[in-house]
């Protein structure tokens, strides 16, 4: 992944961590993947978020939840809020400076 494309994939890392915090703390995948899309990242794949997703999730950052086995809904966790205010600093997402407390 060139330097820029790697870039731009851990800004769009925290954005969507930023997403689930405004959301409440928890947004079903297609409303992230709109939200993406519109949000400054318009070449974003469903494959880049499900990427993006399983690497939040490998950290700790998010957890999902299937509702009737067709609805995929993701939950920031206490962990994900810090990494989304800058409080932690993970490897390939972008390093906040979200002052929102």
């Amino acid at each position: 992944m060139s330097t820029f494309a790697q870039s731009l994939a851990e800004s769009r890392r925290l954005f969507t961590l930023r997403l689930l915090v405004e959301g409440g703390g928890s947004v079903n995948e297609s409303v992230l993947f709109k939200h993406a899309r519109r949000g400054g990242f318009p070449l974003t794949t469903e494959d880049d978020l499900k990427a993006d997703l399983r690497k939040m999730e490998k950290h700790g950052l998010i957890r999902d939840e299937w509702l009737n086995e067709n609805v995929r809904v993701i939950h920031i966790t206490t962990r994900g809020t810090d990494c989304a205010y800058g409080r932690l600093e993970i490897e390939g997402i972008e390093q906040s400076i979200w002052d929102r407390d």
